[in-house]
């Protein structure tokens, strides 16, 4: 897995994976968007198909959004590893291999080589206070067709009554304490 644009270990696995051996894939996973805001993104690791990637959320005005973190240029992560990935006025997402500049509403590349295209969103839920991104099959087509659409989630700390569910099945990894 390691070397492959785009893909990375998960947090404390080496990179010299037995690739005989099956890797669960990540139904969801719950993130912490309280700090989430217009230069701050929250990271997020999941595996799928076999393969360990990375994703985050992004704030713009009152939504959340998540995506999967590959620019559907090269399918390298748009950051470093720095997690850097907002343009400095913090109006765009910005993949630093290519240059690549995406829309925060809904991940269309704007400016560079992959003009026209976008990021694979992730649908968000909200449930008793918790957040959590659904992981998704990648969408036919990506990243040469649009992926269809998720619906956005207004950020509950801006309205606590938007009326969601909250019968929603939350699956954590660590029993609550």
């Amino acid at each position: 897995m390691a070397g492959r644009p785009g893909r990375r270990p998960l947090s404390g696995q080496q990179d010299d994976w037995d690739d005989d051996e099956p890797v669960a894939d990540t139904t969801d996973v719950i993130v912490d968007v309280s700090d989430v805001d217009g230069s701050r993104a929250e990271f997020f690791e999941f595996t799928r198909g076999g393969e360990a990637l990375q994703g985050f959320v992004v704030r713009h005005q009152e939504t959340l959004r998540a995506y999967v973190n590959r620019c559907p240029h090269a399918l390298f992560t748009l950051d470093f590893g720095d997690r850097h990935i907002h343009r400095e006025d913090g109006e765009a997402l910005v993949c630093w291999s290519h240059g690549a500049q995406f829309r925060l509403d809904d991940g269309r590349c704007v400016a560079g080589p992959c003009r026209g295209r976008a990021l694979e969103p992730l649908p968000l839920e909200r449930a008793g206070g918790v957040t959590r991104v659904v992981i998704t099959a990648e969408p036919e087509g990506w990243p040469r067709q649009l992926p269809p659409p998720v619906p956005a989630l207004v950020d509950p700390a801006d309205n606590e009554s938007d009326g969601a569910s909250t019968d929603i099945p939350v699956i954590t990894e660590k029993p609550p304490q």
